[in-house]
């Protein structure tokens, strides 16, 4: 693609970028949709589990999304918007994947993104974390209903 073909779709390196982690997103969040209506307790902890594994195994892009989250925490950032809608969406996901066996899905999406979110910036600080072993300790607690 030329330079020229580039701007046309992407006027600044901001939309490049918003438009980047989009598509990263949509077929990651698309294909757990496709799923999330038939998930019982087993299914749901499986599926989390699956998310989980996926994002262990790309730390730098663990990484990216950590900082890029941060600095759009000012709403001026170009991605302040996406990341917004990108918490939202996900705590959406989870919440639809307990939807039919937690007695309250919405507390349980908080606290699942929220735990996730903490633990990863910790293993970004210490490699050496048993991350796997936390999330599971974490997961079979929250599961646990």
């Amino acid at each position: 693609m030329t330079k020229t073909g580039l701007l046309h779709h992407f006027p600044t390196k901001e939309s490049l970028l918003v438009a980047l982690l989009e598509e990263r997103d949509r077929s990651q969040i698309d294909e757990a949709e496709a799923h999330i209506a038939e998930l019982d307790k087993e299914g749901g902890r499986a599926f989390l589990d699956a998310v989980v594994e996926s994002n262990w195994a790309h730390r730098e892009l663990i990484r990216l999304y950590a900082v890029l989250n941060v600095e759009a925490l000012d709403p001026r950032h170009p991605a302040h918007d996406y990341f917004r809608r990108r918490f939202e969406r996900a705590r959406d996901v989870i919440r639809r994947a307990a939807a039919s066996w937690h007695p309250n899905p919405d507390s349980f999406a908080l606290e699942v993104h929220v735990f996730l979110d903490g633990l990863q910036i910790a293993w970004l600080r210490d490699e050496s974390l048993p991350v796997r072993e936390l999330w599971h300790d974490f997961a079979a607690r929250a599961c646990d209903v």
